[in-house]
């Protein structure tokens, strides 16, 4: 009798051992999932970098380093996306989670300034 609560103690100490090591699996595959930010500078009249790959969920801080004043405005069809962040002095930042695909984005107060282009995976 007594051979049989240990068989039965080793087993329940083998199944809970599996059941914590699948759980910290799953743990560290949720932290993969997490939200990175990217940082795009405004300087020279320009977005930088010009071009970005994102996930959803992602967040991107505009920064203007210019002496000018510039803004955040949806360009085509990303008008849906977000509004627009208004004007941005020096040092000044505005904030995007992503959560679509693909958005170009322009600076309102100057559309002759090469653009900045998100690729979203998801």
């Amino acid at each position: 009798m007594i051979k049989i609560f240990n068989i039965l103690g080793s087993v329940a100490i083998l199944l809970s051992s599996l059941f914590v090591q699948a759980y910290s699996y799953n743990t560290s595959k949720k932290d993969n999932n997490k939200q990175v930010e990217h940082i795009i500078e405004i300087k020279s009249f320009k977005f930088i970098p010009e071009e970005l790959d994102a996930k959803v969920g992602d967040k991107l801080i505009f920064i203007n380093k210019d002496s000018a004043p510039h803004s955040v405005a949806p360009k085509d069809d990303s008008y849906f996306y977000f509004k627009s962040s208004g004007v941005l002095m020096t040092n000044d930042t505005f904030e995007i989670i992503v959560d679509q695909l693909d958005i170009s984005i322009m600076c309102g107060l100057h559309p002759r300034m090469p653009g900045f282009i998100l690729n979203v995976f998801r």
